[in-house]
């Protein structure tokens, strides 16, 4: 194995020696022919016209390559200056589809603050027009209110009579309440299932249903803790009379 790693290397070593001794041969050679060819020419006549020749197809050599490369530099630039104009195209139809989809979000912004002003406009109406129902009554509306204030509003009433309910707190005030007072009033006892609400035209009363029995809840401290709610409310509003114990 050692053996045949050897004459390798050998092998190698003399195969690049043998061009080394070319390299030097052909050099000697091209020497020894530039020589005798000046030798030759030397004293001769046509010695100045064999270099004139020998220039002129140098030159026309030289042109031919230099226009060749000229035009291969050119048909290079020429497809840059394609490839740059495909990108710019490109770049064109990307920015404007970007002004459309900028178009687009821009028109779809408008429909939503139009959305947002028409509804807060016709919010804006609803509670004005609650405002001047709770306000101020015509006189019509007087005269039914005084005819019997002890009827229950029938759009305003939370609650409806059953066997099994008892009114355990009436609070008396001094006005009728408004939609949204009333829709306050049923948030506040949306957590207390057993209590639930009759509004008057000037009480509020609070009703127990006996339906719904649970041995884990205290109701006295429940009924207690959904009137204070109520009462805290009212006297925030200044609904509250001063005859409510």
């Amino acid at each position: 194995m050692d053996n045949k790693e050897n004459l390798k290397y050998y092998d190698e070593k003399d195969f690049k020696r043998i061009k080394l001794h070319f390299k030097y041969v052909g050099i000697i050679f091209i020497l020894f022919t530039t020589l005798i060819l000046s030798y030759v020419f030397f004293d001769k006549n046509g010695a100045w016209q064999f270099l004139s020749f020998a220039g002129v197809s140098l030159s026309i050599v030289l042109s031919v390559i230099a226009i060749l490369i000229t035009l291969i530099d050119v048909a290079g630039q020429k497809q840059q200056v394609n490839e740059i104009f495909k990108s710019s195209e490109e770049l064109k139809e990307t920015i404007s589809k970007q002004k459309l989809l900028i178009q687009k979000h821009v028109e779809n912004i408008n429909n939503v603050d139009d959305m947002l002003n028409n509804a807060f406009e016709r919010n804006l109406k609803d509670i004005n027009f609650v405002r001047e129902k709770s306000d101020g009554d015509s006189d019509i509306e007087k005269d039914e209110k005084n005819k019997d204030n002890s009827t229950p509003s029938i759009a305003t009433n939370y609650y409806s009579e059953s066997w099994f309910s008892s009114v355990f707190r009436t609070i008396h005030i001094n006005k009728e309440l408004s939609l949204l007072q009333e829709d306050e009033i049923i948030k506040i006892l949306s957590e207390f299932k057993f209590v639930k609400v009759k509004f008057y035209s000037d009480k509020i009363e609070l009703v127990y249903s006996s339906l719904y029995t649970s041995p884990l809840v205290d109701k006295e401290y429940m009924k207690n803790r959904a009137s204070n709610l109520i009462l805290r409310y009212l006297n925030k509003e200044n609904l509250l009379m001063s005859s409510n114990e």
